[in-house]
């Protein structure tokens, strides 16, 4: 094998191990040697069953022997057969083998299978909707750095400057770069930081030589791989934060009545936390009271009887005990009842909000267009007022209008507005029908000018031919 092929399965090697990884770490498991560690099938599977978020009936947890290698590597290339995965050509004997050409294949399949980003929801579907997986990964990018005004058109030379990768990262860091006062001139300098920024933020090994990468000279596969990586600590790092619960902000009075349901949260919790306190302080006074019992009848026989009596009359106490432990288990569990009560409410509040600023923005959206075409409307009739040397009054009734409805609530004012527009649109039509008639008469009057102009030229002819 020659050095640059060397050189690849390397790359592949360690962008693969920190893949892997990152799936494992969610049951605290890890992996150093893809081609040591998946012998067993053990690893595998566990990583299958994370990534697919599927059990996987009867395999070998406890992988002994090489029929226990061979089995499990089998029950773990049949459930991604029946998960629709192809192009798979490994066979279990070289996973058990540890052939790290065919392994390396085999993850190539499964990052493509099961990394395919559906760009219009954000997120990782085992979709096959006939677009590449290059290519829905770089959908997801543009949709994440649009901003940017970036070109993210191929793997080829859109990365090559190392922009793209700064901008990224300043997308989910923005205090790790300070990227619009950035001098970019330098490409080889903007990749090494934007790999720095990688490794020390998001985790990601450094796969790129940025210098074949400012020349052009990286494998695209290369190239894939960072960004798969990339995308991988992207999401993780964005998941957390929703995690984390960012919420939007909300009005004054819904908050208030918020934070109250949260108050109350947290007092019966302490509630619940303090009779948890009492019941195991009840056990042990109830055990302590009966080892000293026990103790006193067993050295003083002569005190048999009283002894009998007292264990009664213990008896009888560790029985109203019980009653009082269940009573206090009723309260816990009528407590728990009130804090997801209290959750729902506050759940049933934010939809309102959320339902109220809908409603009340398509209501002032249809009030503003209907407000521009009426105002455009009386505009004309303004000047067709000034041409008939008439008073415009729309103007003045607009703003008497504004001082009687000053005080008025909002509908009060919409229904006074409307009332008054109605009235003016009332005057604007018999001020048309008396233009229209004029207009009429102007009309007829000039035909009649017209046919006397006509009889008066005709009786002149005639007179000059007698």
């Amino acid at each position: 094998m020659g050095s640059v092929e060397k050189e690849w399965e390397q790359i592949q090697k360690k962008a693969f191990t920190h893949w892997i990884n990152s799936i494992l770490e969610r049951r605290n498991q890890t992996i150093s040697s893809i081609e040591e560690e998946f012998k067993t099938g053990v690893k595998l599977l566990i990583f299958l069953e994370i990534l697919t978020v599927q059990e996987i009936p009867k395999w070998n947890k406890i992988a002994r022997h090489k029929l226990h290698y061979i089995e499990n590597n089998n029950i773990a290339l049949n459930f991604l057969k029946a998960q629709g995965v192809k192009d798979l050509s490994i066979g279990a004997e070289e996973i058990v083998d540890g052939n790290l050409k065919m392994l390396l294949g085999m993850c190539w399949v499964l990052l493509r299978h099961f990394g395919k980003i559906q760009v219009s929801s954000g997120t990782a579907k085992e979709e096959d909707d006939g677009t590449s997986f290059e290519d829905s990964m770089l959908k997801w990018l543009f949709s994440e750095i649009s901003d940017y005004n970036l070109d993210v058109s191929n793997f080829r030379t859109s990365f090559n400057d190392g922009k793209v990768f700064l901008a990224l990262c300043h997308k989910l860091h923005p205090d790790s770069v300070d990227y619009h006062n950035l001098d970019m001139s330098d490409p080889v300098a903007n990749s090494n930081l934007a790999f720095k920024i990688g490794e020390e933020r998001l985790r990601v090994p450094s796969l790129l030589n940025a210098e074949n990468l400012a020349e052009g000279k990286e494998k695209e596969k290369s190239v894939v791989l960072y960004l798969s990586l990339l995308y991988n600590a992207y999401t993780n790092e964005t998941d957390k934060r929703k995690l984390a619960g960012v919420s939007e902000t909300k009005t004054l009075s819904l908050q208030e009545q918020i934070t109250l349901l949260e108050e109350e949260n947290v007092s019966l919790k302490e509630t619940l936390h303090e009779l948890t306190e009492k019941v195991e302080e009840m056990e042990k006074v109830k055990e302590e009271t009966v080892e000293e019992k026990i103790v006193m009848s067993q050295s003083k026989d002569e005190t048999v009887v009283k002894v009998s009596q007292e264990r009664e009359q213990l008896k009888a106490g560790n029985e109203k005990l019980e009653r009082e432990k269940e009573a206090m288990e009723a309260e816990k569990e009528e407590l728990l009842k009130q804090i997801r009560r209290s959750e729902k409410q506050r759940e049933q509040l934010e939809e309102a909000l959320r339902q109220a600023k809908q409603e009340s923005k398509s209501s002032l959206d249809d009030l503003e267009k209907a407000l521009a075409v009426h105002l455009q409307q009386l505009h004309v009739w303004k000047d067709y007022f000034k041409e008939e040397g008439k008073l415009y009054e729309g103007e003045t009734i607009a703003a008497t209008k504004e001082k009687q409805i000053h005080d008025r609530d909002m509908f009060a004012q919409l229904a006074s507005i409307a009332q008054s527009l109605a009235h003016e649109d009332l005057k604007l039509g018999v001020l048309q029908k008396e233009r229209e008639t004029k207009e009429a008469q102007e009309r007829e009057a000039k035909q009649i000018i017209a046919k006397r102009e006509k009889a008066k030229k005709e009786e002149e002819r005639k007179n000059k031919k007698s």
